[in-house]
């Protein structure tokens, strides 16, 4: 884990951020946290500081797809490319960089 990467940055303990998915807030994920000393460091829910793709640019493909219908996974992923290619280098720059413009 971190201990064995990192030693020189965990002298002591190891700390853990995840987002808030089911699978990581269960019991059994906890006690083994707990069993293994790591912290877990809460992560904000609906942050768009955290996971910008996830309210910027997921509800624009969202809203662009809405309603059509797809008969093989291979039309949604052409569709899906064909959207994000035409999502221009000043978009990801505001959407996942420091928001400013970079000319």
């Amino acid at each position: 884990m971190c201990l064995k990467k990192r030693p020189r940055l965990w002298p002591d303990k190891c700390i853990l951020h995840h987002d808030n998915a089911p699978a990581h807030e269960a019991v059994r994920v906890h006690e083994f946290l707990a069993e293994n000393f790591i912290t877990k460091v809460d992560h904000p829910p609906k942050s768009p500081d955290i996971a910008p793709g996830d309210f910027c640019l997921f509800p624009k493909l969202k809203i662009a797809l809405k309603g059509q219908r797809f008969a093989a996974l291979s039309d949604i992923q052409r569709n899906v490319k064909t959207l994000l290619q035409g999502v221009s280098e000043i978009d990801f720059q505001i959407i996942f960089g420091s928001g400013t413009i970079v000319t």
